[in-house]
């Protein structure tokens, strides 16, 4: 470590006694020399030394043979304090992996017992060195320190505050002749959600560098939040464009320790466009083309980030990149005062081509207007028409004024939002942050219904959000609302508020009570008839919903009836290309669902040859493609659907512009064909391959990385799944594991709810079937907080059910049974659900008679004639659908 401007500060007396137990304990030689090897690794040359550690450039021996920057204690201040922090940076650096930090490689112990860590190498500069050195050009600069906003960003998310940033801890390195930032040095990294209790020394001794310090890091460094962070990040930016820190460094490291709180503490740093005109920058650092752009927009966002107050910067690191990523983008940034004029120049900016066209036609309106002025007759024709302009223009002036009031408020609203969502997190209730958050705004939303355009429009925002974390009661609740609020302004059957209906039942469909979905499907399309529209494309999509629905509630008659309906009215109606097919893929599925399956392919070879006689382009051919694995799984031909698919992904490899999404799609639909098929070595090995490349596409940079990430998660399930019908119970049990670890990890709920329901499945099929209980018991309850539909209650207890049937504990059985039966609080659909209530019935009937079996004294039921009453029912309507269509 290189000796920084702090050492000349004058420092409290607490302060200097928390560095004569770290940093002046005896010991300063040691005894590690470079050739000697520590672990696996040989020690180089000395990168750089600090008060307690030193960092060694080191060869790695085995397993493989490579560079690497090795960090040790010192000999001598291995006290408590110091290996404390220590194996503090050790827990941090194992918790993060993403490509602007610096990756941990191996951690252990040294002969003489110092604890070392292993880090990837960076060999590269300090950022500001880096662009100085490089002449980087200012766009260059934001984009590069962009990068680094994202890598805190990742460290905030795993609970990490780094608390030292600063350019000497992020270093820029070339990779494929591309600089990529690496930040650095988590030495006194702290968790953000954990305030560890210490000495008066300790909480008062300033821990970080003073030029990057925020006030509150300054007072007290251990009660600082992720919010520090973001005011380093500012005085970072600051320094990459003007050449010096927000502060002067003469003044930094002469005055007393009183004096520089209350610089940072009061004193707002110059803007950094107006550091050249006040002769403060360094022009060694920046060039002037880089000065003369810096006005504006990096001024905002600059001081934005290095407000004094912790609750008036970017509430988050991802805040801050997203402005900075708007700002090159040439688009309004948060940080700038939305004026009308601000708007207008951004959006020449945006449109220089069509501006410059604009005034080249006006130049040529004028000039043509002067010619015109010679003629009494033209020139009073000119005034009307300037007149008739004149008021288009107030017009047009009051619409974009009413639209600058509405984007205000819609902005002000999201970044309220956001706060409230901060200050959950603050506050320790991640999990929850956003929905309470989003809860709490429902007042501000009802305020908003003189506008019914501006709510309408926050209203679908506020449905994107819900189904976002997956709050699909709420979401459905909004779509609803959603849907009459636009029927209401625009006429129930306008376009807009028939997409907004059929959308809403798409959802109800797919994650409410889909039982209720049918006969408002049915509605909607008699309205849609009695209009006159029955062939329209709205009423072939509705069609096509109905039997999708239908297909859901596993009534594939009735699914068949409507397909074929609208297969009559396509044929009517002579429809062609994409549309046909369209209308033929539906009936493909209801055909599928009543065990057809000759007609179903026949129908779908005719797909296929119009597909490709047409050369169909979109999602439609990989639809097509994808409905012959469905029939394959139906018919249970999984030997011959992995031969198809392992074809199909040997072509796709080959071919010049194949997709690496598209790979990994394939490859997992073939484990789940050859795991079915039996073939379970090639499962192994191609899930194995698809979680390589998966791991290696969420390495790369670029927007897909969240993408992949999900990839890891879902390819580690597969396995788990794969293992598991292999008999490797072991194997199966580590990869769902390890999946939970990934998936909490990254924070993703949904992820998380899969990764549990995989391990359950893993622990039931390895026998372990108290473990499988607790594991589907934490998945049911996760589930049911969100769900909108009462039949998701079934699956989960069922599974649990089932483990409770084995193991001859069948009064739990029975119990689990009757908490599968609807409750009052599901509503009166469910209680009114013949399917549901049948098929429960019959697990509660079934619990029952080997419960009596057992225990002949058990007592009897009381819903015992309620459970047979509904069985019977269900059996009724069972026999009515399997009866051949008239």
């Amino acid at each position: 470590m290189s000796a920084t401007p702090t050492d000349h500060i004058p420092l409290s007396d607490e302060a200097v006694a928390l560095l004569l137990e770290e940093v002046l304990s005896p010991g300063g030689l040691d005894d590690i020399q470079a050739g000697d090897v520590v672990g696996a690794y040989r020690l180089v040359e000395k990168l750089g030394e600090g008060g307690f550690g030193v960092v060694w450039l080191a060869d790695q021996l085995e397993p493989v043979q490579r560079r690497v920057a090795l960090k040790m204690v010192k000999l001598g201040v291995d006290t408590q304090g110091v290996l404390a922090r220590f194996e503090q940076e050790r827990h941090v650096l194992a918790r993060m992996t993403h490509p602007n930090i610096a990756t941990l490689i191996d951690a252990g112990m040294a002969d003489d017992g110092r604890p070392y860590v292993v880090m990837e190498l960076v060999e590269g500069l300090p950022l500001t060195r880096y662009c100085h050195d490089h002449k980087t050009p200012l766009r260059e600069r934001v984009a590069l320190f962009r990068e680094v906003c994202l890598g805190v960003h990742h460290a905030h998310q795993k609970g990490i505050i780094h608390r030292d940033l600063k350019p000497s801890n992020i270093l820029v390195a070339e990779v494929d002749g591309r600089p990529v930032p690496k930040i650095i040095d988590f030495g006194i990294a702290m968790a953000a959600t954990k305030r560890k209790a210490g000495s008066t020394a300790q909480a008062r001794a300033m821990i970080g560098t003073p030029f990057y310090m925020s006030p509150e890091q300054l007072e007290n460094a251990h009660e600082v939040d992720t919010r520090s962070d973001i005011y380093a990040l500012g005085a970072l930016l600051y320094e990459l464009l003007t050449g010096q820190p927000p502060f002067d460094t003469h003044t930094l490291t002469t005055k007393g320790e009183e004096e520089l709180h209350r610089l940072i503490r009061e004193v707002t740093p110059l803007r950094p466009s107006r550091c050249r005109s006040a002769g403060t920058a360094q022009p060694s650092s920046v060039t002037l083309p880089v000065f003369r752009s810096l006005s504006g927009d990096l001024d905002w966002i600059v001081l934005h980030a290095l407000e004094k107050d912790p609750g008036r910067r970017y509430a988050s690191a991802a805040e801050f990149a997203a402005d900075l990523k708007h700002f090159l983008a040439n688009e309004p940034v948060d940080a700038h005062p939305p004026s009308t004029q601000y708007f207008v120049r951004r959006w020449i900016r945006r449109h220089r081509s069509a501006f410059l066209g604009g005034c080249v036609s006006a130049l040529a309106m004028i000039v043509g207007t002067g010619v015109a002025l010679w003629l009494a007759a033209v020139a009073r024709q000119a005034r009307a028409t300037a007149e008739s302009q004149r008021e288009l223009a107030v017009q047009a002036e009051g619409r974009a004024t009413l639209e600058s009031i509405r984007a205000q408020q819609v902005s002000a609203f999201l970044s309220n939002l956001l706060d409230n969502a901060a200050d959950e997190i603050e506050k320790g209730r991640n999990p929850e942050a956003l929905r309470l958050a989003l809860d709490r705004s429902g007042t501000q939303l009802n305020e908003l219904r003189r506008d019914p355009t501006l709510q309408a429009h926050l209203l679908s925002r506020l449905i994107e959000l819900y189904s976002t974390i997956a709050e699909w009661k709420t979401a459905l609740d909004l779509m609803h609302q959603r849907a009459n609020l636009l029927a209401t302004l625009h006429g129930k059957d306008s376009e807009i508020a028939r997409e907004a209906e059929l959308s809403y039942l798409k959802r109800l469909a797919d994650h409410g009570q889909r039982v209720t979905a049918p006969p408002l499907l049915e509605a909607l399309l008699a309205r849609v008839e009695k209009k006159g529209e029955r062939g329209s494309k709205y009423w072939f999509e509705v069609h096509r919903e109905l039997s999708r629905v239908w297909l859901k509630l596993d009534d594939g008659h009735r699914a068949l009836k409507c397909s074929t309906e609208a297969m009559t009215e396509a044929t009517a109606q002579k429809l062609k290309s994409k549309s046909l097919v369209t209308v033929w893929m539906t009936h493909v599925a209801a055909l599928e669902s009543v065990q057809d399956f000759a007609a179903a392919e026949a129908l779908l070879e005719k797909c296929q040859a119009l597909a490709t006689k047409s050369a169909f382009t979109g999602s439609l051919p990989k639809q097509i493609n994808d409905r012959l694995f469905y029939i394959l799984k139906a018919q249970r031909d999984f030997t011959r659907g992995s031969q198809i698919q392992r074809e199909q992904l040997a072509a796709y490899k080959a071919a010049p512009d194949a997709d690496s999404r598209e790979t990994l799609r394939l490859l997992d639909r073939l484990t789940e064909f050859e795991s079915s098929a039996g073939q379970h070595d090639q499962a192994v090995e191609h899930g194995r391959e698809a979680l390589a490349l998966a791991r290696h596409l969420a390495d790369e940079p670029g927007d897909d990385r969240d993408s992949f990430r999900a990839a890891i998660g879902q390819g580690l399930r597969r396995l788990a799944a794969i293992e598991s019908d292999a008999g490797h119970h072991d194997e199966a049990v580590r990869y769902a594991t390890e999946a939970r670890v990934y998936a909490e990890d990254q924070g993703n709920k949904f992820d998380i709810l899969q990764s549990i329901q995989a391990m359950a499945y893993a622990l039931r099929n390895a026998g372990r079937l108290d473990e499988a209980y607790r594991a589907f018991e934490e998945y049911h309850h996760l589930r049911q907080m969100h769900s909108a539909d009462y039949r998701t209650r079934v699956g989960t207890l069922e599974e649990m059910r089932g483990i409770r049937m084995t193991q001859r504990r069948y009064d739990e059985a029975l119990e689990l049974s009757r908490q599968m039966w609807p409750q009052k609080a599901d509503g009166p659909v469910a209680l009114s659900d013949v399917e549901h209530l049948g098929n429960v019935s019959r697990f509660a009937l079934a619990a029952w008679k080997a419960l009596h079996k057992a225990d002949p004294t058990a007592p009897t039921p009381p819903e015992l004639g309620l459970w047979t009453q509904a069985d019977k029912a269900w059996a009724k309507i069972e026999a009515e659908r399997k009866a051949p269509l008239p």
